[in-house]
């Protein structure tokens, strides 16, 4: 899958591309994108063993150009009890708002056990398409495709997500390693 240089500028620039709504009304509608979105994540709770949790507030300030989605099992085989918080062991998905892509890695999230305190890691190129060890994660990661097929979206290959990006570009995101991949075209978050 090869990308058009002007939709990865376009994407950067924080201007939506794609050939459907909401993707296709040329201004970003946070709103209507974010809607499409829940209706597409929203469509995971039919699968009884996955628990989930998406971030439609941007971290809790700037602006992310991806919602991110965490999913956990819910028979609590993925969480571990540390001595000050838990270890919850899952998947991570991001669902652009700009384009409709999407890629998914193996995650985790702390949370303290004292207080609301949270934290959790961010997906890389090499990271992704990766999941947990076990049958429930394959069901899952399956279920998880199927979805998105569904609402369109698509998930690029890795390694074209991890190659650098081809023209020079100035991307406002904390996120980036130095240099630019054509995962960082689709996935920033400005703080």
């Amino acid at each position: 899958m090869d990308i058009d240089e002007t939709i990865l500028k376009n994407v950067i620039q924080g201007n939506p591309e794609g050939d459907f709504y909401p993707y296709n009304i040329g201004v970003l509608s946070l709103s209507a994108v974010d809607d499409y979105i829940k209706a597409c994540v929203n469509g995971l709770k039919n699968n009884q063993n996955v628990e989930f949790e998406a971030d439609y507030n941007h971290y809790g300030s700037g602006f992310s150009s991806y919602v991110d989605v965490f999913m956990w099992l819910k028979d609590g085989s993925s969480t571990k009890q540390k001595k000050d918080y838990l270890l919850i062991e899952g998947i991570h998905l991001y669902i652009c708002r700009l384009y409709p892509v999407a890629v998914y890695g193996t995650g985790s999230v702390t949370r303290n056990i004292g207080n609301n305190g949270r934290s959790h890691g961010f997906l890389r190129p090499k990271g992704l398409e990766t999941s947990p060890e076990g049958e429930q994660w394959r069901s899952m990661i399956l279920n998880l495709q199927n979805r998105l097929n569904e609402y369109q979206y698509v998930i690029p290959f890795k390694e074209y997500l991890d190659s650098p990006l081809p023209f020079s570009a100035d991307i406002e995101t904390v996120l980036d390693e130095g240099h630019y991949k054509i995962f960082d075209a689709f996935f920033y978050w400005e703080d």
